[in-house]
């Protein structure tokens, strides 16, 4: 069962920083989610179908395109200052990634986002099994554009080895469906 966390105004995720010492507040009523998108109906009112066209579309020329959906495995918000959201908060997670149709395991991503003053820095490792690792980073802001918010390809392992490109995260504007798309651009 899909545990629901929530926070004040938003969220984020940064993998790979040490945690040290940290309180953790109780969850509080919140507008953002996972990746930092607003946690009550997507990223903004246009159809998630005609999102993930626009994000496919924008792929250069010679990129390869990945086509993979998130859903929420684990998840856990730490609050390191006042209580509430403020800079310096994370969240860190897991999400498994599935085949576009939602048929076949694909894999999972470990996550980590940090408030940065309502801009949310996250880096990410997707692991797709038999095929390697594509690391990426960046800042997300909400609400974005047509293809969703975008993060870059800075490397990767095995088949992915020498990724460069960029992610597209597709957000479905229906409540209950917290699923990500993710649209990878890989240039080779």
């Amino acid at each position: 069962m899909r545990k629901t966390v929530v926070w004040v105004v938003a969220v984020g995720a940064v993998l790979g920083m040490a945690v040290g010492s940290v309180a953790t507040a109780a969850p509080q009523q919140s507008t953002k989610g996972r990746w930092g998108q607003p946690a009550a109906g997507g990223a903004s009112q246009r159809s998630a179908a005609a999102s993930v066209r626009a994000a496919a579309a924008a792929a250069p020329d010679g990129a390869r395109r990945l086509i993979v959906v998130g859903r929420e495995d684990q998840f856990e918000e730490v609050d390191t200052g006042e209580p509430g959201l403020s800079p310096g908060d994370y969240v860190v997670f897991t999400e498994r990634l599935r085949s576009r149709d939602g048929r076949r395991p694909l894999g999972y991503d470990t996550v980590r986002c940090t408030d940065i003053f309502e801009r949310f820095r996250c880096d990410a490792t997707f692991t797709l099994r038999r095929r390697g690792n594509i690391e990426v980073a960046g800042t997300l802001t909400f609400p974005n554009g047509p293809g969703g918010s975008v993060l870059a390809i800075t490397g990767g392992t095995g088949e992915f080895e020498d990724a460069e490109g960029e992610v597209h995260l597709v957000f479905s504007d229906d409540p209950e469906d917290t699923d990500v798309v993710f649209v990878f651009h890989l240039v080779d």
